[in-house]
């Protein structure tokens, strides 16, 4: 009884001696200072990786356009041809077509008549009908007389010719008939000078192509449309500047007096 009573009590002793000493660090032999290169902890190590950024800075170049400066001023330039040029630029922009006046007469060029040609709504002289048109019955046909006065506004440097070119007729058979005139007035003791006015008589001859057909019994009949004319409705007018004619199309400042 007393043999048993001792190996309970050493059984009790060991079962709690035991787990004591599994777990005291001078009974673990990894703990102590010999052994720490085997059982070193990895550390983790956190490496600062540097980079650089790139920043592409892009550079745009702009080609600023300077706008052209605004022509005021053609008298100083000496050139005549450049002069011209100048003023037709200035007339164009402003639109004033008083300014191709300062063109110099330039029969070469023409700039002078190029310039005003953009302004077709400008006519620079008046004309007025002083009478009733004449119909005068002639051999070769019919004739008419217009006297009309004819007042320079802003014709420069004055007006040599005056004259028509074509007129619009009515005749007995209803028909509109437009034909080429031929007359024109000459001022050759004195120009018309701006703010002048003076009255001419312009005569020409009316005289159509005669029309030709075929009648039912295949006999070619011709009919003279000049001997139908009752009236003129309208002519075109125009003037020139250096002395040249202003009949057949001819001249500048075409413009229609409706009578």
């Amino acid at each position: 009884m007393k043999k048993l009573y001792k190996l309970v009590l050493s059984l009790l002793l060991i079962s709690l001696v035991l787990p004591n000493l599994a777990f005291a660090s001078w009974w673990n032999p990894f703990s102590w200072g010999i052994f720490s290169w085997v059982n070193k902890p990895v550390k983790n190590q956190t490496v600062n990786v540097a980079t650089s950024t790139i920043s592409i800075v892009k550079t745009t170049t702009t080609n600023k356009i300077k706008p052209k400066e605004e022509i005021t001023d053609c008298s100083s330039i000496q050139d005549i041809t450049e002069k011209n040029s100048c003023y037709f630029r200035l007339a164009v922009t402003k639109k004033d077509p008083y300014i191709c006046n300062k063109i110099s007469e330039n029969i070469n060029s023409g700039t002078k008549d190029a310039c005003f040609s953009t302004f077709p709504e400008y006519i620079p002289y008046k004309l007025f009908s002083k009478k009733p048109l004449e119909l005068t019955v002639s051999n070769s046909g019919k004739n008419f007389s217009l006297l009309i006065t004819i007042r320079n506004e802003n014709v420069l440097p004055f007006i040599t010719n005056f004259g028509l070119y074509e007129c619009t007729i009515t005749g007995d058979t209803s028909k509109t008939h437009k034909y080429i005139a031929r007359g024109f007035y000459k001022f050759t003791d004195k120009a018309l000078l701006p703010g002048e006015e003076a009255t001419v008589e312009l005569k020409s001859e009316i005289d159509l192509p005669k029309t030709c057909l075929y009648n039912e019994k295949g006999i070619r009949v011709c009919e003279d449309p000049s001997s139908l004319i009752t009236s003129i409705v309208s002519c075109d007018f125009s003037v020139s500047t250096d002395g040249s004619n202003t009949d057949g199309g001819w001249g500048k400042f075409f413009q229609t007096l409706v009578f």
